[in-house]
């Protein structure tokens, strides 16, 4: 190209910029100029955008405030886009062909009111709209997204968050399911609700403990199938784990064979990282070096377990394991809503070791959450299936002065007793007592079936779930 060329093309360039434009937003080619686009089209000048339309957003957490100055934020759009294509929003589509005029129409600009979370999250439903780069989702952004696209008819977006929400929630990655819980209560997006709980659910006993297991982690789905199972802290791991401060154990027995199982956070070649190794005994039971197997290790310096990212260190199997560290389930349940609670408690196939637990459960939530009055402590108790307690817990609750005997009649309790050889406190059967049996074709079982609300409640054990390591 001759240089009169070159010096025809940038005054040309000069010419445009004089019209309006950036001067950023050109740049020189061989034959002519051309847009270089330096952010989404959405984020540009209204101007050299050429925008025909705008979004301005209020959250609705400004307008429940008395205050008269509310903080919005405005969003130049273009009508191709919001309403053309896969990624279209269903919503604009239909505003844009409507044959009268509106208030939208006249003044161009849709004015969207939506919660705080939404309003965090638009931007990223604008960057998918346009096609921008690849969509991010996390357990962040995953419901406000999924609502956003409910309410703007996105269904590409929709369909994306569903896929993801699926598959991170199964797996429940760094606590997906408690994240999406949360936002979908403050969303009052039941569907997502009761998704969660399903998950939270199945996996009950991963997360929760009762007190003697609170502070232990569980491992669950690795190949090495040994390994899983849940481990106590200890302060000091001793020589065999590498002289490790502070970690986990387990022992395991796997055909005949005893071994030490360490979890453990070491320092190797200047980094940070946790292991699982496995310290097999010889045959006079003394564990040795010749049989330590380092099986699964995750680079990290957390101070405690990362639940993923583990990975083989040759001598473990796949897949790699899942760490949950277990908690105290009481100030998780207290958050949920009573009629959600009541759900998650009386589910059929809540994975907890044994009725036991939820025995434990109820009384820690009675003691510690104030409900709103004798109405939801009865429904309570309820979640209570007191026919599969142990025999320790029987004996327990025949001392148990809280507990309303309307629900759980109190010869029912007694003749469980009898029948696993612990008998009453006082001994014998009480008057009115009778012995009867509580299976659920059993018509003598009716009154006290009526006593307790539902026969189930205290007869039925639950189901053991289906769990997806």
């Amino acid at each position: 190209m001759s240089q009169n060329q070159n010096s025809t093309n940038a005054n040309d360039g000069e010419e445009n910029n004089s019209l309006g434009f950036k001067k950023e937003y050109w740049q020189d080619g061989s034959d002519s100029l051309y847009p270089l686009k330096s952010k989404p089209l959405w984020q540009e000048d209204a101007i050299t955008s050429f925008s025909d339309w705008k979004i301005t957003i209020h959250s609705e957490e400004d307008e429940n405030e008395d205050s008269q100055s509310h903080n919005s934020t405005t969003y130049y759009v273009h009508k191709c886009y919001l309403a053309v294509g896969e990624r279209s929003c269903g919503y604009f589509t239909s505003l844009f062909h409507l044959p009268l005029q509106t208030k939208e129409s006249e003044h161009s600009e849709s004015i969207l009111t939506l919660p705080p979370l939404c309003v965090t999250a638009f931007p990223t439903l604008l960057n998918f709209v346009y096609q921008e780069g690849t969509l991010s989702l996390n357990k962040e952004n995953v419901v406000p997204l999924m609502e956003l696209a409910r309410r703007l008819e996105n269904r590409a977006l929709e369909r994306k968050c569903k896929k993801w929400a699926k598959r991170n929630m199964e797996e429940n990655v760094d606590g997906c399911s408690f994240v999406m819980l949360r936002h979908s209560l403050e969303l009052n997006m039941e569907e997502v609700q009761y998704a969660c709980l399903g998950i939270i659910s199945n996996q009950f006993s991963c997360m929760f403990g009762v007190s003697s297991d609170v502070g232990c982690v569980y491992v669950r789905g690795a190949g090495v199938s040994d390994i899983n199972g849940i481990y106590k802290p200890v302060d000091h791991m001793g020589t065999q784990s590498g002289g490790a401060p502070k970690g986990f154990v387990r022992q395991s027995k796997v055909r005949g064979k005893l071994a030490n199982l360490f979890l453990f956070r070491q320092k190797r070649q200047g980094s940070w990282e946790w292991s699982i190794i496995k310290v097999e005994k010889s045959m006079n039971g003394v564990p040795t070096d010749a049989i330590r197997k380092m099986l699964y290790f995750v680079k990290a310096s957390d101070e405690t377990p990362p639940e993923s990212g583990w990975i083989s260190n040759g001598m473990g199997n796949y897949p790699p394991p899942k760490i949950f560290n277990i908690q105290d389930p009481t100030d998780f349940l207290s958050q949920l809503p009573f009629p959600l609670l009541l759900k998650l408690l009386r589910s059929n196939t809540l994975d907890i070791k044994s009725e036991d637990v939820m025995y434990e459960i109820v009384s820690s939530l009675l003691q510690s959450v104030i409900f709103e009055n004798e109405d939801q402590k009865h429904e309570l108790w309820k979640c209570v299936r007191f026919g599969q307690l142990g025999q320790e817990h029987i004996t327990k609750l025949m001392t148990c002065e809280t507990l309303p005997w309307e629900i759980v009649a109190k010869s029912v309790i007694v003749r469980l007793a009898s029948e696993n050889g612990g008998g009453s406190p006082g001994g014998g059967i009480p008057a009115g007592g009778v012995k009867r049996s509580l299976s659920s074709d059993d018509d003598s079982s009716t009154t006290t079936a009526a006593a307790a609300g539902n026969e189930s409640i205290y007869n039925t054990p639950r189901k053991k779930a289906r769990i997806r390591h």
